[in-house]
């Protein structure tokens, strides 16, 4: 009974400093608590010393609290380690989620600016932050605002966030309103979202959204299986990105090389070319994908002639 009694006054507290603050009833139902215990656990976070804000639409313990401000001194950085990682962020790409995460972080912690920082960048990061909460929590979401590429119009979306996609640009979900997984660009939504208390509803219905290596995306990928030679592992090692570690080494001339891909049409446009250095040793799918391409380009070859 202690335990649990001591483990909702710490998520509480938790809640409390958290942002965006929670107003008194969203706190009460996602803790379980009466307003009449609410208010006590409120009063005796006063007593002990914490910075409690209460006001008609929220309750807040300010991180200026001693105990908190104690309990963060041996990580808190020093300004000149401050300054140090602040300037290696700002030479940091803004689409890597996690590099928005973290100068969302040093803004409330420090309240240090960057180059570019706007009013959008900052809505970004703080969707960015919620919706990790609600994929972690498994919770639905209000998406306020968003832009329909199609229409133009803005419109509010109910939807189960499950999976991040683009280094953090998008997130996929699923839309109970229409009946399908889609992915929403985090830049077109207007306003801050909400994570509702309803849970997700549909998981089962969830259907996650790969991009492979050559840049083609899709809900379904096929397994790939190659034998390389010098020329081609050092192309795709060169081209693609492809580190060496995810080639193995068969003798001194040729290596293997296993990927799942979206579509054939990315990877056959990279074994056709250079067909003679390359053997398919698995996908029954992609060869006959290829059959069927080098078919075609021996009509369009005889109707050309």
């Amino acid at each position: 009974m202690e335990i649990d009694k001591l483990t909702k006054q710490l998520r509480l507290l938790e809640l409390l400093v958290a942002d965006p603050p929670r107003s008194r009833e969203q706190l009460c139902e996602e803790l379980g608590l009466s307003r009449r215990t609410l208010y006590r656990y409120m009063e005796l976070f006063r007593e002990a010393g914490f910075h409690v804000g209460m006001t008609k639409q929220a309750f807040t313990v300010k991180p200026s609290s001693p105990f908190i401000q104690k309990l963060t001194a041996r990580v808190r950085l020093t300004t000149s380690e401050q300054v140090i990682i602040h300037n290696l962020l700002e030479k940091q790409d803004d689409s890597n989620m996690a590099v928005r995460n973290l100068k969302a972080k040093f803004r409330d912690a420090y309240g240090m600016k960057f180059v570019g920082d706007t009013a959008a960048d900052r809505n970004v990061a703080q969707n960015t932050e919620l919706l990790l909460r609600a994929i972690e929590q498994k919770r639905q979401v209000c998406i306020r605002g968003y832009l329909s590429p199609h229409s133009q119009t803005r419109s509010d979306r109910v939807v189960e966030p499950f999976k991040f996609l683009q280094a953090g640009r998008e997130v996929r979900c699923y839309e109970p309103s229409s009946g399908m997984c889609k992915s929403f660009k985090l830049v077109r939504m207007n306003g801050r979202i909400e994570v509702l208390p309803q849970p997700w509803q549909h998981e089962r219905e969830h259907r996650s959204y790969y991009t492979d290596m050559f840049g083609f995306s899709g809900e379904t990928t096929y397994r790939i299986k190659l034998r390389l030679g010098y020329l081609s592992a050092h192309l795709l090692m060169e081209e693609y990105g492809v580190p060496d570690y995810q080639l193995v080494i068969l003798d001194d001339t040729h290596w293997l090389f296993s990927t799942r891909v979206c579509s054939f049409q990315g990877i056959g446009r990279f074994v056709m070319g250079l067909a003679g250095d390359i053997e398919i040793l698995e996908g029954a799918e992609f060869k006959q994908y290829i059959r069927g391409v080098l078919q075609n380009l021996t009509k369009f070859a005889e109707n050309s002639l």
